[in-house]
């Protein structure tokens, strides 16, 4: 096959487009796109990238796994729906996780599209790394084990922080561990994530000692 080929066969398409005559490969993109791809493609390259993509799995950050995902998809003609399923098996089992999580408050997610999955990915993923950055030294009991000395010592469960309260925070110029503005992370207040619920009854309660003051000044 010479180098010149492919333009020998586009060339009487082209001209038959500008000349708007119809055509079964000019009646869209993807005709022409699968139409040419079935004459000069190469197989070999194709069967490739399907075990490579098939394969692929996150190993660094999302964003590093998306941009080793959108060059194998070049050399694929796969739908939508497969690329978004095969996307989604290659994430690491936690953020696969909290994906689904985000199903429960946000049925819109099961229509995005690739595009859209990958951001969304990419933004938790970015969370994700927030919160174990923020995971402090006190935690809850999870078990005990004995040290080299004899000494009974006990397991730490690790904080968890919800991804989607950390993007909603995030999105609306608060702090996302302590919910609260007009501060950096080293000068947080709090030790611990602090609920959306637990921020709603502390301002309540704000509210009620202000209006205690106000009424004792009268």
């Amino acid at each position: 096959m010479g180098e010149g080929e492919p333009t020998k066969w586009a060339n009487p398409l082209m001209q038959k487009h500008l000349n708007n005559t119809s055509h079964r490969y000019l009646t869209s993109w993807e005709a022409f796109k699968g139409a040419f791809l079935l004459n000069f493609s190469d197989p070999s390259k194709r069967d490739k990238a399907i075990r490579e993509i098939n394969s692929l799995r996150q190993t660094g950050s999302a964003q590093i796994y998306a941009s080793q995902f959108r060059i194998l998809i070049e050399d694929l003609d796969w739908d939508e729906t497969a690329l978004i399923d095969t996307f989604k098996k290659g994430l690491r089992y936690n953020l696969q996780r909290e994906l689904l999580c985000m199903r429960i408050s946000n049925l819109v997610i099961d229509n995005y599209s690739l595009e859209q999955v990958i951001e969304t990915a990419i933004r938790a993923d970015d969370i994700l790394q927030q919160a174990n950055a923020l995971r402090g030294p006190h935690s809850q009991p999870r078990g005990a084990k004995k040290d080299q000395s004899g000494e009974t010592r006990t397991r730490k469960k690790k904080e968890r922080y919800p991804t989607e309260t950390f993007l909603k925070r995030s999105q609306e110029g608060l702090y996302p561990k302590c919910g609260k503005k007009g501060h950096t992370m080293k000068r947080c207040p709090e030790k611990h994530y602090i609920p959306d619920s637990v921020l709603g009854k502390k301002g309540m309660e704000n509210e009620q000692k202000e209006g205690e003051f106000m009424g004792s000044k009268n």
